[in-house]
């Protein structure tokens, strides 16, 4: 097992494991005290609001993660709402039931019921941008002394999903913390102004990723916003890459340091949101930006990209336009919906981690549910077509109907997933090409079918009936690849 220096040199030489990118489908669980208010704005996703509404961004977010800092304007929709259904509660207040709710939770039935969606890596929320750790920490913060949950969610999970031979990663929020810095933050650039870079605070993130890491040795740290030295950084991720080979780290972790400073200056903050303004109306991909090369991969969040990527990356999303549980929210992913969604993502060499929010008691609410088993339920049919696969020389394609089509690639197999239901009878693959002949065509869960090559190179398949109640249809073309 090599070692590795605390310097981003070093660090940049660290392999991505071959089991992230076999994975394909993770889960980011986002439980705390703001699942008692479970209530945020319908400002539609978060990428709408980044083009629209940049100057507002974080006072209205969707997130209902978000609740106590959206709670800090008094003109914001969230402080109305809260007015009515919360008189005289402070965010602080939500404790009481939430830890209330701890003492009912059981780990085993997120467990199972990730395991039957087919999920191969768990990450849940250890600490949120409110500050609160669901472990019992031997930290303390300024503003709220002890303020970790009295029972050890992370470690019960981390058993549980461990039994049913899934991997665990840890979500932190090494950028925000409310118990530290509690100025509210209306946009991206306040945000990332707002970053703690104090010597307590370096201390106080250290001395939680060194519990996490220690007690629940994770294959995945899971930062977000940033983090607030490159000092501390580097020996963080060098002690941690050279614990365990297998271990990875997300683009999350950038030091804040330096553009932390920048952006107390108000001028510099003015037009650090200009620029980020105008980006944010520029076609394609910009709100993932490429990290430095020290970090395993990249975590575009509600979007994806165009084309296959080389490197690896993860789409991050909700089930709903939120990642903690929103009851207010009547916009949430079905499962052929999410079906779709990560075969699109895998076809362009992609995982997706995809956001579950239980409520308060820690249910994992009906809609969500629903989803993930209706997942499940096509995974283990359509799961050839997505674990341990590799993108084709193209990633999507059409039927001769018009049916969008997703490729993948697994050995000398190429995968055709259509996106939606199929009827009976002949169906042609325009999106194929030439060159590409199989020695046969099976539609998974069904067995081998009739084909032909037509003139041009497309593919005829003869498809059997019943299929058409299926969300989608994968064709595996053996040979093909």
């Amino acid at each position: 097992m090599p070692a590795y220096q605390p310097d981003p040199e070093s660090l940049a030489a660290h392999p991505v494991p071959a089991w992230f990118g076999e994975a394909k489908l993770g889960v980011l669980i986002h439980w705390g005290l703001y699942s008692v208010p479970a209530w945020a704005p319908l400002t539609g996703h978060i990428t709408d609001l980044l083009r629209d509404r940049f100057g507002e961004t974080c006072k209205l977010s969707p997130y209902a993660e978000w609740y106590e800092n959206s709670l800090r304007f008094p003109d914001g929709p969230t402080a109305a709402h809260h007015a009515q259904a919360w008189p005289g509660w402070a965010y602080a207040d939500f404790r009481g039931p939430f830890e209330a709710a701890l003492e009912r939770w059981r780990p085993e039935p997120w467990a199972e019921l990730f395991a039957e969606a087919g999920v191969r890596y768990v990450v849940p929320v250890t600490k949120h941008h409110d500050g609160f750790t669901l472990w019992p920490s031997g930290a303390e913060t300024p503003l709220r002394g002890r303020w970790s949950a009295p029972r050890d969610v992370v470690g019960e999970l981390a058993a549980a999903c461990r039994a049913g031979g899934q991997r665990f990663g840890v979500y932190y929020s090494g950028g925000l913390d409310w118990s530290f810095d509690a100025r509210p933050v209306a946009n991206l650039g306040e945000m990332l102004a707002s970053v703690p870079t104090s010597v307590a605070y370096r201390r106080h993130v250290l001395t939680h990723y060194g519990e996490l890491i220690e007690r629940y040795d994770p294959d995945l740290l899971w930062n977000d916003i940033a983090y607030p030295d490159a000092g501390d950084l580097w020996g963080l991720l060098a002690g941690f890459y050279g614990g365990r080979e297998d271990r990875l780290v997300n683009d999350r972790f950038g030091p804040a340091g330096p553009l932390q400073a920048r952006l107390q200056d108000p001028d510099a903050l003015a037009r650090f949101n200009a620029r980020m303004a105008e980006r944010m109306t520029e076609p394609g991909l910009a709100f993932a930006p490429a990290p430095p090369p020290v970090f395993d991969y990249r975590t575009p969040e509600y979007a994806g990209f165009a084309d296959i990527q080389p490197e690896p990356w993860e789409c991050v999303r909700g089930l709903s336009s939120s990642f903690g549980f929103k009851r207010n929210d009547p916009d949430r992913l079905d499962g052929p919906a999410v079906i779709r969604l990560l075969a699109d993502v895998v076809s362009r060499n992609g995982n997706l981690l995809l956001g579950v929010g239980p409520d308060a008691e820690g249910r994992i609410v009906e809609p969500e549910r629903d989803a993930l088993l209706a997942l499940g339920a096509w995974l283990r049919v359509n799961g050839e077509a997505v674990f341990g696969t590799t993108p084709w020389r193209c990633a999507e394609g059409l039927t001769g109907a018009g049916t969008p089509i997703r490729f993948t690639r697994r050995r000398a197999t190429v995968h055709a997933i259509v996106l939606e239901r199929l009827p009976p009878g002949p169906c042609t693959l325009d999106g194929f090409g030439e060159g590409a002949r199989p020695d046969r065509v099976r539609v998974l869960g069904r067995g081998e079918v009739p084909f032909r090559i037509e003139p041009g190179g497309r593919l005829a398949v003869e498809i059997p009936p019943g299929l058409d109640a299926e969300p989608a249809v994968t064709l595996a073309l053996d040979g093909a690849a």
